[in-house]
């Protein structure tokens, strides 16, 4: 899990989309407030826990308001038209953007009309309620008058949409700034066998792949009534052992909340298609719209079929797709952009926000909104190595007073050693004079290092104590180090820095563009070591460190060795 991911799982759930849009207007030096107005947020959400939801971007010329996604440049009336589906269908039909024919009746008219199959037209019709969301009273692939007179039975809105079925292959385009930024592509929750395991225990296995993802942590795959009806119409059930190889399907819905699979397909659909979907948020002037397209090939054409669009959708599936790389945070991105058109670049891609402190906030008692600190240009990341024989409370606790009252943001890393590891967030001026202050305040604390850094960083001040006490025992650490590592000098710099420490062991690039490291020392070397590899050298960009303790005691020194090739 990469440090963008680690901080989006904290936002998982119903503020992820607020998170990734908060994100990327904070890293263009944006304000960012979110509020917790309990009568504002019951008028605009019926979430349980609507806390990070609601937020405001704003800059010296403009202020935006959010729900999740939604801005304010979304009219209520455009949001009220993307909730009518039959609203919709007349919107885009009048612009000339295809989509299935329909109609729209009293559900209770529709009830009591004896043969409203015939009538309709068609081989396949789909029912939904006027509105809704979620998949939630909409029944496809009704071939006859009695499905569709039970499928009607499941409507509890006043009114009701029929319309045609679509056979093809369905798609979430996300439009904003007028372009389509992402596209992910949804597949009915399924599992593929290894020939050992049964359908319980591969529901189970992917399910602990989902936990992993912030956008379907909460969107596992259900063993309920449903799946279980759905598989014994194929005549299996929970006990059934698939073949390596064979992908089991355990729901016709490809429906995400069902534990449906997302995935990334922006580069793998038409301009054609991404046309259709423009077209159709333009149609109902909707600035940033989620646009659902079947794709449908036809006598070797491509015809292309918009179903529905969504004012506030979700933007999780396009960073977080279960298959394919997923884009990123650039949907957020576009959408700040299509707000702030200045804004087109960040003060900082590489720092963040602590989300749980957000939410800790708005839980507080007489607290109605909680307020990020702006980025600002010139901003830089330096670390300060220290060593002091001052207690490890006392050193902590004055850098972190002197940080706040410098304007600094930063980290304070202890080590039983003695030692200390101070990475700044700060305009230089200001990273200068908390140097001098806590020189001048504890005088017996020696600077052994000062350099810039790469790694990632939230803007905020913590301590880290890495140990309390000096392990008597040597430790082995073996690191899997992702990022930019390769070809900027990675190993020659760890190989370096260990030396510097003493520390003994090996490090080596692998064949799937990480670095590999065992670290064999003090608790303590080991301990500043796998800080510093977080960092790595200046041409680097160190995205994760994994590390696992290790039983391996290699020999004295510290070593390169040759790339590990993988199958």
């Amino acid at each position: 899990m990469n440090y963008f991911t680690s901080k989006a799982f904290e936002a998982r759930g119903v503020s992820l989309c607020a998170y990734l849009i908060a994100l990327a207007g904070f890293q263009r030096g944006l304000r960012v407030t979110f509020y917790n107005d309990p009568q504002l947020t019951s008028q605009v959400t019926t979430a349980a826990d609507a806390r990070g939801t609601i937020f405001s971007l704003s800059d010296d010329k403009a202020v935006h308001f959010f729900l999740r996604t939604r801005g304010s440049l979304t009219t209520s009336e455009a949001h009220r038209n993307s909730i009518s589906k039959w609203k919709t269908k007349e919107l885009l039909t009048r612009a000339g953007v295809g989509t299935p024919r329909g109609i729209m009746l009293e559900t209770e008219q529709a009830r009591q009309e004896p043969d409203l199959f015939a009538r309709f037209g068609c081989r396949e019709v789909v029912v939904k309620p006027v509105s809704g969301s979620l998949g939630k009273g909409v029944t496809t692939g009704i071939t006859c008058q009695a499905q569709l007179v039970e499928a009607l039975q499941t409507i509890e809105s006043r009114r009701v949409v029929l319309e045609e079925h679509v056979r093809g292959v369905e798609y979430r385009y996300y439009v904003a700034r007028g372009e389509v930024v992402a596209v992910t592509g949804r597949e009915a929750a399924n599992v593929v066998g290894d020939g050992e395991s049964t359908l319980e225990a591969l529901v189970a296995s992917k399910n602990r792949v989902r936990a992993r993802n912030p956008h379907l942590s909460s969107r596992r795959i259900k063993l309920d009534r449903a799946t279980l009806s759905f598989l014994a119409l194929q005549g299996q059930d929970l006990t059934t052992v698939p073949a390596r190889g064979e992908k089991v399907y355990l729901s016709s819905a490809a429906n995400l909340s069902r534990g449906g699979d997302s995935i990334d397909a922006t580069q793998l659909v038409s301009d054609q298609s991404k046309a259709a979907a423009v077209a159709a948020a333009c149609a109902l002037g909707i600035p940033n719209a989620g646009v659902d397209i079947i794709n449908v090939e036809q006598d070797g054409k491509e015809h292309n079929y918009v179903i529905e669009l969504n004012s506030q959708a979700h933007i999780g599936s396009h960073s977080f797709p279960m298959q394919g790389s997923g884009q990123g945070n650039r949907v957020a991105e576009a959408i700040v952009e299509s707000y702030f058109p200045e804004r087109t670049s960040k003060i900082a891609g590489d720092v963040f926000f602590d989300f749980s402190y957000v939410k800790q906030g708005l839980g507080t008692g007489g607290l109605s909104g909680v307020s990020l600190p702006v980025l600002r240009k010139g901003m830089l990341k330096k670390r300060l190595t220290l060593a002091s024989p001052l207690p490890v409370a006392y050193v902590t606790r004055h850098c972190e007073k002197l940080m706040k009252q410098t304007g600094c943001f930063g980290e304070v890393h202890s080590f039983a050693s003695g030692r200390f590891h101070i990475r700044l967030l700060a305009e230089e001026s200001n990273a200068a004079s908390f140097r001098e202050e806590l020189v001048d305040k504890l005088k017996e604390i020696e600077v052994i290092e000062e350099r810039e850094f790469n790694a990632p960083i939230d803007a905020k001040v913590c301590v880290v104590h890495h140990l309390e006490e000096e392990a008597t025992e040597p430790v082995s650490s073996r690191l899997i180090i992702a990022g930019k590592v390769q070809g900027v000098g990675y190993r020659k710099w760890l190989q370096s820095r260990a030396l510097k420490k003493a520390a003994d062991g090996w490090v080596r690039n692998r064949s799937d563009g990480t670095v590999e490291a065992l670290l064999h020392g003090n608790a303590s070397q080991v301990a500043e070591l796998i800080e510093e590899c977080r960092e790595g050298p200046a041409r680097s960009w160190v995205d994760r460190v994994r590390v696992k303790e290790s039983r391996l005691r290699p020999r004295a020194g510290f070593r390169v060795r040759s790339t590990l090739k993988l199958s």
